[in-house]
């Protein structure tokens, strides 16, 4: 069976100087804790229009799709339990719009059928690229204390642990 699609855009709101960082001489707008400028608001309409647009494809998204809109702004997590609500599968697989998963790739159906099995297992994260800069936060952290390349074996070996069959 295919899988619908749910996308949830979280809300905003408008500030006239909404999050502008001046960077030496010039301004960079940068979007944070859902302000945004009446530029921004503008442009954000019209991507959630194409957006909307784009998820009608039939072909694209053959077991549908849709698009959810907050009026306001929820953050991740709230903006997920939103979603949730929208949902009556038995699985649900969250992707944040920045977030990329890290190779080896992963065996999904195998990965529901270990989760129809054992109904302990209620949730699994994947590595993706922010665990990768977690490396780094980690190892400056402990102020060489332990070396990156122990940090990032370790990563490595999860990664392989979870990419193979546990049977």
């Amino acid at each position: 069976p295919e899988c619908r699609l749910l996308v949830v855009c979280d809300g905003f709101k408008v500030h006239p100087e909404a999050n502008v960082r001046e960077a030496g001489k010039s301004c960079k707008k940068s979007y944070r804790g859902g302000f945004v400028d009446e530029d921004g608001a503008v442009a954000y309409s019209k991507y959630l229009e194409a957006l909307e647009a784009r998820l009608q494809d039939h072909q694209r998204f053959p077991g549908g799709a849709a698009l959810l809109r907050l009026d306001t702004r929820h953050g991740f997590c709230m903006a997920v339990l939103q979603g949730l609500a929208h949902v009556t599968t038995p699985f649900v697989c969250v992707v944040q719009h920045d977030r990329v998963f890290h190779p080896p790739a992963f065996d999904l159906p195998a990965l529901l059928g270990y989760m129809t099995e054992d109904p302990r297992l209620k949730s699994v994260h994947m590595l993706n690229n922010s665990m990768t800069k977690q490396i780094q936060r980690t190892v400056a952290r402990l102020n060489g204390c332990i070396s990156g390349k122990a940090v990032e074996d370790w990563f490595k070996e999860q990664q392989a642990v979870f990419s193979r069959p546990v049977r």
